[in-house]
């Protein structure tokens, strides 16, 4: 948020001091949070200097063409002689003298308490807004901004305004404008080129609604004024102050604003809330606007240099219509004339803002700087190339289209969020913000980003960041910091993105309800598709999975027995991750890699790599980053690094499904657990590995030893997957057509198979069928023509293949009490889904299986 200072001089002058000072100190949305007085001493000298710098000004400028003309100005008189000996270093002396007398004057003992006061309650990174309240003529014309106070508040600009003020009286106008609206006045042009202004304004005919007035009549510029919704009044040509201010309308008409006195207020009233007078010695000009209440006005505090005047205005413009504040804009502008200052003394000292205080800076319009972005920004309206004479001057400016490339996961946040900034009546995200978000979502520096769009770091750490963060705030409802911005950015997206399309999934879903109504379910085997009516979700660890993998860095680790819905949970995921605009690599490490590979580190790693490079089309180059000197735990890092990662501009959901395949490899297993565990541990130290968010999905603990701060198995997000309560399998048994109302008969299979889910889809299919009904089911569940048949038998022969192991559950299943096992042999039992651990003894998981296995031990014993 801007800060606002209002600094009041009250009714003293340079000659004998100023008795009580004032300053007012705020913000934008309550500007007098507080307030302290001081004085000022007696500066006689200040005037005598300025005067002389004055006089040194007109001469030497005389010799350039101005946008003033000597018949409007009968003052303006200048020997001829005295022109040849005045040089650059002449102006430049005295300015340094009267930089040195106004900082003593502002440093004196009486002030300094308000100096003090005001560094204890600014920070030098915030946008602050300063209003000199003063009437006098000599004040307004010193160079405020040489105060050494601004040095150190490098985002302040001075504006002046006067000691009275009150909001003007506006019309009731309901009409809602997408275009700011421009009435471009172009007076008399004798001996000066205002064409380049003309051509600026025309530069923005995509942003703006632009009238050109050229060397109108008085009654034709008045009836322009009385027509409503005008937002800026420009004006360039020939101008100048004496007790009033003075415009050459064409070659004949020279007018003071007194003659548009009516229409004037009129087009206040309408909404005009800049003025801008792009010509010399405004400040006459300023006052007369002041005096009708006009919001803001910019003038030339002198006489003004073509050159200068057009460089100015082309730089203002740029800035202040990417929707740049007025004063950013205003001191960006300024300053940029610096580069001129060789040829052109004091360039810097010329613009200034006169503000209504009663009235907030003018932001260009919402609408039009959000239709900008959907247009190529003309080249030539941000490359500068002064030439006037033998000067050439040339100023870089950064290109959006080159500088924002397309990357659809962020064109849809920044879409988001400047579609809520304007519902909210907040001006949308301008040209740096836009800049520096987009470097945050590619997991930048700030430096880095300053130094890739050619701005100092300086300005985005202090000025844009601070404002950035805050408006994020708004949108998202969470306090915004520089660590958490992107969490909550991709955080912002997800949900985004999970509102736009939940309305289509439930349409989606009632219509597949319809179809379904008419169609047999397939028969249940493997992971459940993402679009099946037939998966019965866990709220509870849904959300916390998907608000855990928009965290950067990521590690969610899934684990539950075969068959329990761990890889319809990450398909889940995948899917989810793929909607909010982040690539995915799927990897199962039972199916998808042979045994051969799996048991030998080099090759299992870089099956890993070129793996992960083509399920995201990037061409495979393991042999680049291979190198048996460092090792292939090293190499497989460098590898994800700089092919994988550092070429992609999203994050990557990397998924590793049946990682419990690697802990038959124990070798393997102590080498690979650990790097996996390094990745996640560089996340927290290294941005460009926060673009990888690991899934391990795996069916037992481990049982190789690892030291713990080497397992991935004690970081992240753990998630235990349970068996499907009474009320998700009445909600299953509906999916399937079944009446179950009383939960009678979901409590009786339940009592058999214990809420398996794999388990339960089965029985209700085939109950779906009317092959067979509920008690047949229960009857044989346990027998070789019962439907469990096959899935039983499976489990039989990987036990008759391990004695050990099927000696091991012979004891649970004849145990009447729960029994402790072996580490190994009950985290085996566990992962095929026999068991159920607690704490350190187990019990069987369902009366299903205790059935089953009594009886062929039973058998195999006799």
């Amino acid at each position: 948020m801007s800060r606002l200072v209002v600094l009041s001089l009250g009714q003293g002058n340079l000659d004998g001091g100023f008795a009580t000072v004032t300053v007012q100190l705020g913000e934008a949305d309550n500007p007098y949070r507080m307030k302290f007085t001081a004085s000022l001493p007696a500066a006689p000298k200040i005037p005598e200097i300025y005067q002389n710098w004055q006089l040194l000004y007109y001469a030497f400028y005389q010799r350039f063409s101005w946008r003033i003309r000597t018949e409007i100005d009968d003052d303006f008189e200048i020997e001829e002689a005295g022109v040849t000996n005045i040089s650059e270093a002449d102006i430049n002396d005295l300015s340094l003298l009267l930089s040195k007398r106004m900082n003593a004057w502002l440093n004196s003992t009486k002030f300094r308490k308000i100096d003090q006061k005001l560094r204890t309650q600014l920070k030098p990174s915030e946008e602050i807004r300063f209003i000199i309240e003063t009437n006098d003529n000599i004040l307004r014309r010193l160079p405020w901004h040489l105060w050494k106070f601004f040095e150190d508040y490098p985002y302040t600009e001075v504006a002046f305004s006067g000691a009275e003020y009150q909001k003007p009286n506006k019309l009731l106008n309901n009409k809602c404008k997408d275009q700011v609206r421009i009435l471009a006045i172009f007076g008399n042009s004798q001996g000066i080129d205002i064409s380049q202004d003309r051509t600026f304004l025309e530069k923005l005919s995509n942003r703006a609604e632009i009238k050109f007035l050229v060397e109108p009549n008085i009654c034709d510029l008045n009836e322009q004024l009385w027509q409503q919704g005008w937002d800026i009044l420009f004006f360039a040509g020939h101008s100048c102050s004496k007790e009033k201010g003075f415009l050459q309308l064409n070659q004949i008409d020279t007018i003071t604003l007194e003659q548009l006195k009516y229409g004037l207020k009129q087009a206040i009233s309408g909404g005009l809330k800049l003025a801008i007078f792009n010509s010399c010695d405004g400040l006459g000009l300023a006052q007369q606007l002041q005096d009708l209440h006009i919001p803001q006005v910019i003038v030339m505090r002198e006489p003004v240099p073509d050159v200068v005047a057009q460089e100015f205005l082309k730089y203002f413009l740029a800035e202040f219509s990417c929707g740049k504040s007025l004063y950013a804009a205003m001191r960006s502008a300024r300053e940029r004339l610096q580069g001129l200052e060789g040829k052109y003394p004091c360039a810097t000292w010329l613009p200034v803002i006169f503000q209504n205080p009663a009235e907030p800076p003018m932001l260009w319009s919402q609408e039009s700087v959000r239709n900008k972005w959907q247009e190529k920004i003309d080249s030539s309206m941000v490359a500068s190339i002064v030439n006037a004479g033998s000067l050439q001057t040339n100023i870089r400016l950064p290109v959006a289209t080159s500088l924002l490339p397309k990357t659809t996961a962020f064109d849809s946040v920044l879409e988001n969020l400047n579609r809520k900034l304007l519902e909210n009546q907040n001006r949308p995200l301008n040209y740096t913000e836009i800049l520096l978000l987009r470097g945050i979502w590619q997991n930048q520096t700030y430096s880095q980003i300053a130094q890739e769009v050619g701005y100092s770091s300086g300005y985005f750490t202090n000025v844009v960041a601070p404002e950035l963060r805050q408006k994020l705030s708004s949108v998202i409802g969470k306090r915004v910091t520089k660590k958490n911005c992107r969490l909550l950015l991709e955080s912002y997206a997800a949900v985004e993105v999970s509102l736009k399309t939940t309305l289509q999934r439930q349409n989606l879903a009632s219509f597949a309800l319809d179809v379904n109504s008419y169609m047999s379910p397939l028969f249940p085997s493997g992971s459940v598709p993402v679009d099946s009516r037939y998966y019965i979700e866990h709220p509870e660890i849904t959300a916390q999975v998907y608000q855990e993998i928009i965290k950067p860095g990521a590690l969610i680790r899934i684990k539950a027995p075969q068959e329990m819905g761990k890889t319809s949970l990450l398909l889940r995921i995948l899917d989810y991750a793929n909607r909010i605009g982040y690539q995915t690599v799927s990897l199962n490490l039972e199916e998808q890699v042979d045994q051969a590979i799996l048991s030998d580190l080099n090759r299992f790693l870089r099956w890993l790599c070129a793996n992960v490079s083509r399920q995201l089309q990037l061409e495979p180059r393991l042999d680049d980053c291979w190198d048996d000197d460092i090792g292939s735990k090293v190499s497989c890092s460098m590898y994800l690094r700089s092919h994988v990662l550092e070429q992609i501009d999203s994050p990557v959901v990397l998924a590793l499904d049946e990682v419990n395949q690697i802990f038959e490899h124990p070798q393997v297993a102590k080498e690979f657990l650990p790097l996996l565990r390094s990745w996640y541990e560089d996340s927290k130290r290294l941005p460009i590995w926060q673009k990888l968010r690991l899934v391990v999905v795996h069916s037992t603990e481990i049982y190789v030893p690892l030291q713990l701060h080497q397992s991935p198995f004690n970081v992240g997000l753990p998630i235990q997957l349970t068996c499907l309560c009474l009320d998700q399998v009445e909600q299953l048994a509906q999916c399937f057509g079944l009446n179950w109302t009383d939960g009678e008969e979901a409590r009786l299979l339940m009592d058999m198979v214990g809420g398996h889910p794999a388990l339960v889809h089965l029985a209700l299919y085939h109950l779906s069928r009317g092959e067979v009904t509920l008690a047949e089911l229960l009857q044989n569940a346990s027998t070789s023509v019962g439907i469990y048949s096959h899935h039983l038998q499976r489990h039989w022969a990987t036990l008759q293949a391990q004695p050990e192991l099927a000696l091991a559950l012979h004891r649970v299943m004849n145990a009447t009490e729960p029994v402790q096992l072996e580490s190994v042999f009950a985290y085996k039992l566990s992962s095929m889904g026999l068991i159920k651990l607690d704490n350190n003894k187990v019990t069987p998981t369902c009366q299903l299986y205790r059935q089953y296995f009594q009886q062929k031990f039973l058998t195999a014993a006799s």
